[in-house]
């Protein structure tokens, strides 16, 4: 079985209801920490790193050099940016 990269993992939760079709870094810092999700050799996720995946999925950043799908689109709301996908 392959395993899913945090962008699977978050468009997964988004359909099973265990995160909001709208959410946020934190929203997605929560709910790694309340299902114990891990990197595919085990490890915790870095909060930055949680930060710099959902930012470079963005398809506001089509242009960036980094090899993530851009799969999310994102709105700011009260200074809180949530995304989508």
């Amino acid at each position: 079985m392959a395993r899913l990269g945090l962008i699977d993992k978050v468009r997964n939760a988004v359909a099973k209801g265990e995160l909001l079709n709208e959410f946020c870094i934190d929203d997605v810092k929560n709910w790694i920490a309340a299902k114990n999700i891990t990197q595919s050799n085990g490890r915790s996720y870095a909060k930055n790193s949680i930060k710099s995946i959902l930012s470079n999925s963005d398809m506001k950043n089509e242009r960036s050099s980094n090899k993530n799908k851009k799969v999310l689109t994102s709105k700011r709301i009260n200074g809180i940016v949530f995304y989508q996908f």
